[in-house]
């Protein structure tokens, strides 16, 4: 167990020469040797966002200033931590603290807008940056694709100054928007080209937790009060599997009859495909139901996905839909997509709009029908589709549930969609 008061004291000349030569303002690093960097104390914030412990952890820090939080880490007992930032004074003054307390801290130079961040990491923190870069939502995609565990934000809220300063409509626009600041969730503020747009970004907390509950990778989002007045901290804690069962299909192809076989113990083959057998237990969720799995680790997973989801008829491709960020979720992952002959599929979803009520189901299943009587766009479906599964390095597996359901190959899979009319320029495999 370390402490930062067990560490050795500087020799006289080491430190007070150089640390007051730096300046850096938005946090404090505080020396047991009575040296200080006369910055804001955040030692309260510290306790809100970091457990009392962190043995064997490791830490990320976007945006680290002076390293206060980088030195509060290790004290905790964290094994690896990393601090970056763009601004070199800032790193020069943390690195002196670090030397100073021997703390074996890495800090990097790194422009956080245009750099990959610098591994994984159990923890990954953000604070007092996401406002201040152009674009904050590809900004969060590479901070939870470097967290393992939690993410925590701050960001100001929305009676912060410098955020009504951006915010506060003036002039014309004022009397157009007739807005109050406390009332906006998001402003957004674009330039740029069109062929490189750009954007400013600045965020409520409700409007971040409401992009990040989205996220198929992000299981809960915690709000938290911050020890600076004008801020708020949101903790993001990430999906964590061991195994995921992906089972992929139209809607009406049966994914949610074979998966209840499958759970029961039917259908053997298939299991044995899926890897069910690797664990006693399996939660089954889709993507309409992931929001209320709030637990961020969930041993084993089915997960059931309607490739409609990415049609015209919902208004967004593959690639947007925050669902599918589950699949960079589990250690191992094993994928299943189902072939239904197309007649069979148009009658049982005839059969589903016959006892149909609700009139916009009835419009939506009538549009599905539609859909699926198009080659054209069932062609062009399921090449976005496969596009998809390459890109994501998904090696999928197929099934075959126009009857009992059974395992089929991948060139029978091809061939059973050409010669429904849905081949167009689909390749022959989905390598």
């Amino acid at each position: 167990m370390r402490h930062l008061d067990s560490v050795p004291a500087p020799r006289p000349r080491e430190a007070p020469s150089a640390l007051p030569e730096q300046e850096c303002r938005h946090q404090c690093a505080a020396p047991s040797h009575g040296l200080s960097t006369d910055l804001q104390e955040h030692s309260g914030t510290a306790d809100g966002i970091l457990p009392h412990r962190l043995d064997g952890k490791t830490v990320l820090d976007v945006g680290c200033a002076s390293g206060y939080f980088c030195c509060e880490a290790y004290r905790r007992g964290a094994a690896r931590v990393v601090g970056i930032d763009s601004d070199e004074g800032c790193l020069r003054q943390a690195r002196i603290t670090a030397q100073c307390l021997g703390l074996p801290i890495e800090f990097q130079h790194r422009e956080i807008e245009r750099e990959e961040l610098p591994d994984t990491f159990d923890t990954v923190l953000c604070r007092n940056a996401l406002h201040r870069v152009h674009r904050p939502r590809a900004m969060l995609d590479r901070l939870i694709r470097s967290t393992r565990e939690r993410l925590v934000l701050e960001i100001p809220a929305a009676e912060h100054s410098r955020t009504r300063g951006v915010m506060r409509p003036t002039g014309i626009l004022r009397q157009w928007l007739g807005l109050s600041i406390r009332r906006l969730l998001a402003a957004t503020v674009g330039y740029g080209s069109h062929s490189e747009p750009d954007e400013l970004l600045h965020l409520h907390v409700d409007a971040l937790k409401y992009l990040l509950n989205q996220r198929g990778d992000i299981a809960r989002v915690d709000v938290l009060p911050s020890s600076r007045p004008g801020r708020q901290v949101a903790v993001a804690w990430k999906r964590q599997m061991n195994y995921l069962a992906f089972v992929a299909g139209l809607p009406a192809a049966g994914k949610t009859t074979l998966i209840e076989r499958l759970q029961k113990g039917d259908l053997p083959e298939i299991r044995a495909a899926l890897g069910l057998d690797c664990a006693p237990r399996w939660v089954h969720t889709e993507a309409m139901l992931l929001k209320g799995l709030t637990e961020p680790h969930v041993p084993a997973m089915i997960f059931h996905y309607g490739l409609l989801r990415g049609s015209p008829l919902e208004k967004r491709r593959f690639a947007q839909d925050e669902a599918l960020h589950i699949l960079g979720c589990a250690r191992r992952t094993r994928a299943l997509m189902l072939w239904v002959d197309p007649h069979v599929l148009i009658e049982r979803m005839k059969a589903r709009l016959a006892c149909t009520q609700a009139r916009d189901l009835a419009k939506q299943r009538e549009a599905r029908i539609r859909f699926y009587q198009d080659p054209h766009q069932m062609s062009a479906l399921l090449r976005q589709w496969f596009a998809f599964c390459r890109a994501q390095g998904l090696h999928l597996q197929y099934a075959d549930t126009t009857a009992e359901p059974r395992l089929m190959s991948e060139p029978e899979y091809f061939e059973r969609v050409r010669a429904a009319g849905w081949g167009g320029e689909l390749p022959g495999s989905a390598r």
